[in-house]
């Protein structure tokens, strides 16, 4: 039966959307009962900016110039680098990368706002 499969369907998505969500819904309950809304509230809105940028994309191309695909690239491979350090490395991170990576950092704003 087609409504069955539209049902099954439904349902599927309902289920993943519910799995999805729950983790966020609980951080930002517990952050607020915490007292730190501002958790709750950047949580918030970070996810949806994220959601409504990624649907945008599907839809239809978003313009980049070659100094936000650059910005996007060096983000991505600070992420990848401190991914790499915490899984291979353990979690914590000695004074020498923190040190390392922050002085990048300061480097990347300082270039981003200079252009």
């Amino acid at each position: 039966m087609p409504e069955d499969s539209i049902f099954r369907h439904c349902n599927r998505a309902v289920t993943i959307g519910l799995g999805t969500s729950f983790p966020k819904l609980t951080v930002n309950v517990t952050s607020a009962v915490a007292g730190h809304t501002e958790l709750a509230i950047s949580n918030t809105f970070g996810s949806n900016i994220f959601f409504i940028l990624g649907v945008t994309a599907l839809i239809r191309r978003i313009p980049m110039s070659a100094e936000t695909e650059i910005s996007a690239l060096v983000n991505l491979g600070a992420a990848v680098l401190l991914l790499v350090f915490a899984l291979f490395r353990g979690v914590r991170m000695g004074r020498v990368k923190a040190l390392t990576f922050s002085s990048v950092y300061v480097g990347y704003i300082v270039y981003a706002i200079k252009g």
